[in-house]
């Protein structure tokens, strides 16, 4: 897992977010030491501003499930 994350890191830096993501590897990366511990890994991208202000309704539906708050940690359905 280490290895092919270092590949996709400097080739394609989507991919290597996506495969952290999904395998919760390589380990290292949540184990950052007691400064930061209450920090979540980012599971998903934030909706945009303009979402927000232009759908209302479909974003509040969407943040709605995601548990009320449009964060970074918040779990998306796929891994829950």
């Amino acid at each position: 897992a280490l290895q092919k994350w270092l590949s996709l890191l400097v080739t394609n830096h989507a991919e290597a977010f996506t495969e952290v993501r999904r395998t919760k590897k390589p380990d290292f990366v949540y184990t950052l030491g007691a400064a930061f511990s209450s920090y979540d890994f980012p599971m998903r991208y934030t909706y945009p501003l303009d979402e927000e202000s232009n759908n209302r309704e479909n974003y509040d539906a969407a943040v709605s499930a995601l548990g009320g708050k449009d964060i970074p940690s918040a779990k998306m359905w796929i891994f829950k």
